[in-house]
């Protein structure tokens, strides 16, 4: 990987533990400066939302599109109903003259379900020539069912420099398991044969199914220590950060996509990524995946490599908010590199109050171009430790049935991923994971 793109190791860190939070505060300008922390302390974030209340506005917008592209057809059905929940709680284990050792866990879950369903008259199926004006239609009704559930547990071990607050190394350990599938009726398909100024009408069915199932286990040290907030912090602050990462890790697991036609096969695996990692099937076994190039890995295991994490930071604004749990604080907004991703703590609270990305400048299909995207960044806010633990370990009971379900399944992971782009981007996610927890590229700034 290139410096212009940030190691997870170093994001997750920053989501999860920037907080290096301040204890005093001035009035009219409030300056965070670095926080004293006990053994036992210990700090919690959550939300559990559903999608399709949140994105409502969206999806009545892709509702009403859908229903202008259907021209003379109609939209019989369009359900969307979907959920997700993100958990995360933090615990000092270890408080020392030198150093901090921070343990901690998060979980996400994420579950949806979409039907969608129009009918209308359509040409029949069979060869029309190109002046036929009277090609006999036939009345056909196009359907769409999608379901989706996946979960995420990940557990982290951070060791902080107790004078700057700076990374010093970071070890984590992840799980995640999916299923998923897809069954679409009557997708209309066209051929133009030039040869017999002829058009071929055909219609057909997509009925796939997605299992997935990873374990990947990840650790960095940084020199120097990764400084990813400078104390004292005020308004308008910025710096850099550079560090060189030494990084290990190992993935194992597997993906398999059941359904998919033997074109769609034949055109996936022609790509240059699948083949430079040796992938020429399914299923995709994690602990024997071998690449040539960045990053190397041998039979799921990365040869160590040292990696330099390059970002800019900058303290883009402080407000006063009336927080859960705490009331009144002052909370400081740390963006990454000037694009969307941000995070945010409180020296009042010595920690994290959210983290999250904006979905402003989200690319879309050309066709859904005219939905307006939120710019409101998804965070988490302060809970309990007590409701933290119990969503947790509920997530992650569930991560341990659908790896369960996911493995009883045999050779497949039937295929929601039909379309080679997605596809593809979920498998060079998961290569991508076998370097880095999470890997974010490096934003222009706007």
């Amino acid at each position: 990987m290139k410096s212009s793109m940030t190691t997870a190791v170093a994001i997750v860190a920053t989501l999860m533990f920037c907080a290096l939070f301040a204890s005093a505060a001035s009035a009219d300008s409030p300056v965070a400066n670095a926080p004293t922390w006990g053994q036992g302390d210990s700090w919690a974030m959550g939300k559990s939302i559903d999608l399709d209340s949140e994105f409502s506005q969206q999806l009545n917008q892709m509702q009403q599109m859908l229903e202008n592209m259907t021209g003379s057809a109609s939209l019989d059905e369009f359900q969307v109903q979907a959920s997700a929940s993100a958990w995360l709680k933090v615990e000092v284990i270890s408080a020392t003259a030198d150093e901090y050792i921070v343990q901690g866990k998060l979980a996400m879950r994420f579950n949806g379900e979409a039907t969608v369903r129009a009918s209308g008259e359509m040409p029949a199926a069979g060869k029309q020539a190109w002046d036929d004006l009277n090609y006999p239609k036939e009345t056909m009704t196009v359907s769409a069912q999608i379901t989706a559930d996946l979960a995420f547990v990940s557990d982290m071990t951070v060791a902080f420099e107790k004078s700057t607050m700076a990374i010093k190394s970071i070890a984590t350990s992840h799980k995640a398991s999916a299923i998923a599938s897809a069954k679409i009726l009557n997708i209309p398909e066209t051929k133009f044969n030039v040869s017999d100024l002829s058009i071929t009408h055909s219609y057909r069915n997509i009925d796939v199914s997605v299992n997935f199932d990873m374990e990947l286990n990840v650790g960095a040290s940084f020199t120097p220590a990764l400084n990813l907030i400078e104390f004292p912090l005020s308004y308008g602050n910025s710096w850099s950060v550079s560090s060189l990462a030494s990084i290990t890790g190992n993935v194992s697991g597997f993906l398999d996509i059941k359904g998919l036609s033997a074109s769609d096969k034949q055109s996936l695996f022609a790509n240059a990524m699948l083949q430079n990692a040796g992938i020429t099937d399914f299923p995709i076994d994690f602990s024997k995946l071998t690449t040539d190039g960045e990053p190397k890995i041998v039979n799921g295991t990365l040869v160590p490599v040292n990696q330099y994490v390059n970002a800019s930071m900058e303290c883009t604004a402080v407000d006063l908010v009336d927080m859960p749990l705490h009331g009144w604080v002052d909370v400081f907004e740390i963006t990454v590199n000037g694009g969307s991703e941000k995070f945010y703590y409180s020296d009042d609270i010595r920690f994290l109050t959210g983290a999250g990305s904006s979905l402003e400048g989200l690319d879309l299909p050309i066709e859904m171009g005219g939905i307006q995207v939120p710019e409101a960044t998804m965070k988490m806010d302060p809970v309990t430790t007590q409701d933290a633990d119990q969503n947790i370990n509920a997530i992650s009971s569930y991560q341990a049935d659908l790896s369960g379900q996911a493995n009883s399944n045999g050779d497949g992971l039937g295929g929601l991923l039909a379309n080679l782009p997605i596809i593809g981007l979920v498998l060079a996610i998961i290569i991508a994971a076998a370097i880095i927890a999470v890997v974010m590229v490096k934003r222009k700034k706007k």
